[in-house]
């Protein structure tokens, strides 16, 4: 009798064995992802889908999963999930999954870079289906999901002068970018900074961002910068501004601070008082003086800044001996062409002597400066 209990388990053994991994497999190959989801909230990423499985076979199985991540370059994160049994017979059935990433752990490198750029996540699943102490059996399982960057093409604009007076410049900037995420919602704020060529900061504006998922989102800020500080500059000389903005943001929901783009920009100055020419004719007053008389002409070459203050007209001589003439009183707009009439009366001495030079006393909101470089016809 017990030899013959010994054969008939010598004989069904195998075909138990093959059974149970068959049913392992079955159970294995059921074994599907679904398409993931994405969300945010509290600077945490979170990658959700629903892992189905069934057990076609008449045994159960104990199955055992574990949730991992990972993107174009960032580090694999996973979870484990907890140990099931999949009882026989058992039609489909969805198994939550969900892998968080919290952003305030990775790299600020990485961070930035998904604030920006587009990454392919990939979820995996591996499993593990066992009949103890029979078989075992492991499989693998994955989908893949599209990060979309809140804030792509950030494009800083040609910054333009809205209003220039003796002290300051007022520039408008303009910002602009894309929300291509399909759930993050950009709120928060971005602060634009001013530096001139010497690389020194001269000037900041902020900006305030709201930009729903999939829209595009414009917005502006205001810089104040001073004019050339150097008074022959800014009356005499045709020059080029150079600037730098560079942004910055700080966003509700997302841990890092951002930096954005740099943008160089150039501001054409136009001299306010370009290509200045005197025309001079000579009249005797009487035995002892001569009126010398003349008329100024320049372009306001500014595009920006009015020309506004008074013209003295003085003749020197070599010994520094001054005779003044009346002031006149000059408003030049923008772009425009002026033209005046000065008058000096000097003894008639000192037409015989050299060195005699006319000098122009400017007076304006911007600063003082006495011309002496004056052509004369």
């Amino acid at each position: 009798m017990l030899n013959l209990l010994i054969f008939v388990s010598i004989l069904i053994l195998p075909t138990l064995i093959f059974l149970s991994a068959v049913n392992v497999a079955g159970m294995v190959g059921s074994i599907q992802l679904a398409n993931p989801t994405q969300s945010l909230m509290d600077g945490k990423l979170t990658v959700s889908s629903i892992l189905t499985v069934s057990n076609p076979g008449p045994f159960d199985v104990d199955a055992s999963f574990t949730v991992s991540i990972k993107g174009n370059q960032g580090t694999q994160i996973g979870v484990t999930g907890p140990n099931l049994v999949i009882a026989a017979g058992s039609q489909k059935q969805g198994i939550p999954v969900a892998v968080e990433i919290d952003l305030s752990k990775v790299s600020e490198d990485d961070a930035r870079r998904l604030a920006f750029n587009s990454e392919n996540f990939t979820i995996e699943v591996s499993a593990k289906a066992s009949m103890p102490p029979i078989t075992s059996v492991g499989a693998e399982v994955s989908a893949q999901v599209a990060w979309l960057p809140p804030i792509y093409n950030l494009t800083i604009g040609t910054p333009f002068v809205i209003e220039a007076n003796p002290n300051q410049i007022t520039l408008e900037v303009p910002v602009s970018f894309e929300n291509h995420s399909p759930f993050f919602a950009v709120n928060g704020a971005g602060v634009v900074k001013l530096f001139d060529s010497t690389n020194q900061q001269v000037g900041e504006g902020t900006i305030n961002i709201s930009a729903q998922p999939k829209t595009s989102w414009i917005g502006s800020t205001v810089i104040k910068a001073s004019p050339p500080t150097n008074i022959e500059s800014l009356l005499l000389n045709d020059t080029t501004l150079r600037y730098r903005v560079e942004s910055e943001f700080t966003l509700t929901d997302y841990p890092v601070t951002l930096s954005g783009i740099s943008q160089s920009f150039e501001l054409d100055w136009g001299a306010l008082i370009r290509n200045p020419k005197v025309q001079t004719s000579y009249t005797p007053v009487n035995s002892t003086h001569t009126r010398i008389t003349g008329k100024l002409s320049f372009t306001n070459n500014n595009r920006y800044l009015t020309l506004d203050g008074t013209i003295t007209p003085k003749m020197v001589n070599a010994l520094g001996e001054t005779w003044v003439g009346d002031a006149q009183r000059v408003d030049a707009l923008p772009g425009s062409a002026t033209s005046l009439s000065l008058e000096v009366i000097v003894p008639n001495s000192q037409l015989l002597v050299g060195g005699l030079r006319l000098v122009l006393g400017i007076e304006t909101a911007y600063g003082s400066l006495d011309l002496g470089a004056v052509s004369l016809g």
